[in-house]
């Protein structure tokens, strides 16, 4: 129960990004709650409004979280927990706490899918193609609790079973109660927040950075110029993890134009071009030899460079072998982009165009 109340009241108090901070400051979760204000008054990493909480917040608030949890059975999953998602721990700015109804374990395995609540038959379609992509590559959805095209994300891969859902709220606030109910009975609901605290747009940016956090990639399947879920893609984009988009509506036609890759089906290229694992397998092989050294682990290589590990890994998958439409076809790589990719492993001796227009790996 102690470690559960110190892990609880440090995530609910200390600002996103600085919890880390602040536990190596006082040694401890416990320091921390112990300390007092005299001597968080000192502690660098602590701001104002995160003092102010501190002040505020107490044991028996915190022990009154733990009963709510307990009667609805909902869990707590701290930091140190065998449930606690790896993916998150990679990050400086993870949560210390999450709050689950269902299985935590489902949190494995997940790419966000989102869009606008003003979904139309286009968007429909978008979604359910999403949902056969994500389910073929292997993985869960995850999507948020609002109406239209992440309620619609939601139905469709729920026909494949296991799927989850972020909240910019508390458990057990959910605006449609019987869908978060079937996804906590097929795989998880989960939140950042405090049971029972009421959802506001202030928190969309903590739930999408969540979702970001936890998901392998992110798929947009119908926006507006202005609509959230760019700024949900933006997330993913900082995180250095990719994002497909469906043609056909102004903000995915902007995504595309900007740094999305289209959706088509395999997903797995393209994900595993953004993953460290990746870029650490295919630094032993001759295309990624010809990166500088100390790019090769780097998450944050820029996009062209990402393109050209991704030609690179097709090719290979290839025999070493494929024309421009297979290239196009496998990478869902706009046309000015895989040409852009082959044209920097030209010019690195990587690869070359026969008179066929093929190209090959030397």
């Amino acid at each position: 129960m102690d470690g559960i109340l110190y892990s609880l009241f440090v995530h609910l108090t200390a600002e996103s990004g600085s919890r880390k901070d602040i536990v190596s400051f006082f040694g401890g979760e416990k320091n921390v709650f112990e300390a007092g204000e005299d001597e968080w008054c000192f502690c660098p990493h602590i701001s104002e409004k995160a003092l102010a909480r501190m002040k505020r917040i107490n044991g028996e608030y915190i022990e009154k979280i733990i009963r709510q949890c307990e009667e609805n059975d909902w869990q707590i999953i701290t930091e140190n927990d065998e449930a606690y998602p790896a993916g998150l721990k990679m990050f400086d700015d993870s949560p210390g706490v999450l709050f689950v109804s269902g299985n935590p374990m489902a949190l494995d395995g997940l790419i966000c899918v989102s869009g606008t609540r003003k979904i139309n038959e286009g968007g429909e379609t978008a979604c359910e193609k999403a949902a056969d992509a994500v389910h073929e590559s292997g993985r869960k959805v995850l999507s948020f609790d609002t109406p239209g095209c992440d309620a619609a994300a939601i139905k469709y891969a729920l026909t494949y079973g296991s799927v989850c859902m972020a909240l910019a709220g508390g458990l057990g606030t959910s605006a449609n109660r019987r869908l978060s109910l079937c996804v906590a009975d097929m795989g998880a609901v989960v939140s950042t927040f405090a049971p029972l605290e009421k959802p506001s747009p202030v928190y969309f940016h903590m739930r999408n950075r969540l979702a970001s956090r936890l998901c392998d990639a992110a798929i947009i399947t119908q926006t507006d110029e202005k609509g959230n879920s760019l700024f949900v893609a933006s997330q993913f984009r900082k995180a250095g993890k990719p994002v497909f988009a469906a043609a056909g509506s102004a903000g995915c036609d902007r995504l595309l134009n900007d740094y999305a890759y289209i959706l088509r089906a395999p997903l797995e290229n393209v994900i595993l071009s953004h993953s460290a694992g990746a870029l650490q397998l295919n630094a032993a092989r001759k295309a990624p030899a010809k990166i500088k050294k100390e790019d090769k682990n780097n998450n944050n290589l820029d996009t062209l460079t990402q393109h050209s590990i991704l030609a690179s890994t097709i090719l290979q998958e290839c025999g070493g072998k494929t024309d421009m439409d297979e290239l196009l076809l496998k990478s869902g790589l706009p046309m000015t982009e895989a040409m852009s990719a082959v044209t920097e492993l030209e010019l690195n001796g990587i690869a070359a165009t026969d008179a066929g227009n093929r190209c090959i790996l030397l």
